[in-house]
């Protein structure tokens, strides 16, 4: 069965079946607030106690090594489940996958696909974007916490299941070669010309562009556990305080810069507009934003984290704004294989948004690193 497709109540009592749940199941309800895995919450009752619980069949599209993604995820889990327990904190909002009767965190059904099942949360509640700045301060605090458990965690024993994702010197090669293709090719090469003013653009900014790789393969910067996704609907908010419960959609851990996920974080949580504005004058970082997700993130790190590491996060902003503009206008200069378009410039018009975001960035740089400073 393909991505996205409904599957039937037989179906997933088969496969909800497969794994150590508590009690029968009562009801199933499809989730359809995400984009990528097919989701869908299962109750089960246990004499007088009603239980639910997360299954979801993994996008192998998407994720081509599902097994080494759920051992990442149980690697993580169990590790922010031990502090949870050390700390005395409440476990029920650890997101933690169960094991199936073969003693895996993963089920591979006849048809080879991947289902997983997860402990569900109560009283959670995610936001596609913050309607104010209490929420992206929670949001900043949960992904700070997140930094914070696995601050003692060794990353290099995780597995890179998306190979140089955050790596920017790759993505600007990528960006050159698909230029010079696109140039030999009659179709595409009107497009070349288009983003001639863009790709000018991104050579200028490559020196910092380059910033936290360089300094990555230096050892000036230490490999973390780090989310790779730090979107605001990546969190789970208590329903009725706003408060963080816990992080969500684990299939990108990985190792990683803590400016990567700080800097994700502020170019998408902080910037006033879409991702796609094409209305350029709207897109700016918004300064009170950014001030609330760092007074939420940098407070819950607890100092685990280095004094240089300090100094990079407010320029990680930027550097993923370049990333994300090259990796739009490569994919538009491919001929918009890889990002969903909706129109013919639509990834041309992502990469220049981020491009002026970039921009307005620089510009309040040293504003942006003033208030991490403050706050260390």
């Amino acid at each position: 069965m393909k991505n996205g497709e409904s599957h039937s109540s037989e179906k997933l009592r088969s496969v909800a079946g497969t794994f150590k749940a508590s009690g029968s199941i009562t009801e199933i309800e499809c989730i359809k607030s995400g984009h990528i895995n097919d989701t869908y919450k299962i109750t089960y009752s246990n004499g007088d106690r009603v239980i639910n619980y997360v299954l979801q069949r993994i996008n192998d599209s998407v994720f081509s090594d599902p097994i080494k993604i759920m051992e990442n995820i149980e690697a993580v889990t169990k590790h922010i489940k031990k502090k949870y327990e050390n700390f005395g904190w409440d476990i029920e909002t650890v997101m933690f996958p169960l094991r199936t009767m073969d003693d895996t965190t993963y089920y591979q059904d006849s048809e080879g696909s991947y289902w997983r099942m997860y402990s569900y949360i109560k009283g959670g509640i995610c936001y596609d974007s913050a309607p104010n700045t209490a929420v992206v301060r929670s949001v900043g605090r949960a992904f700070g916490l997140f930094q914070m458990q696995l601050s003692d965690f060794p990353a290099s024993e995780l597995n890179i299941t998306i190979p140089d994702f955050h790596n920017t010197v790759k993505r600007f090669d990528d960006l050159a070669n698909a230029a010079h293709r696109a140039k030999d090719n009659p179709v595409l090469k009107p497009r070349v010309t288009k983003a001639a003013d863009l790709l000018f653009s991104l050579i200028s900014y490559r020196k910092l562009a380059f910033t936290l790789e360089v300094a990555k393969k230096a050892g000036i910067l230490p490999l973390r556990v780090t989310h790779n996704d730090t979107k605001c609907n990546n969190v789970m908010l208590d329903e009725n305080t706003n408060e963080s419960l816990a992080v969500i959609d684990l299939d990108t851990v990985m190792p990683g810069l803590c400016a990567h996920d700080f800097g994700d974080a502020v170019r998408s949580g902080a910037n006033n507009a879409a991702e796609d504005e094409r209305d350029f004058s709207k897109v700016y970082l918004d300064l009170e934003k950014f001030e609330a997700f760092s007074e939420g993130f940098i407070p819950a790190l607890d100092h685990n984290i280095t004094e240089t590491e300090y100094k990079t996060l407010a320029v990680g902003a930027p550097v993923i704004a370049l990333e994300l503009s090259a990796r739009f206008a490569t994919d538009y200069l491919n001929g918009d294989r890889y990002f969903k378009t909706n129109y013919p410039e639509h990834n041309l018009d992502r990469a220049r948004s981020q491009m002026v975001l970039t921009v307005d960035m620089m510009k309040k740089l040293d504003k942006m690193e003033h208030i991490v400073k403050l706050l260390q």
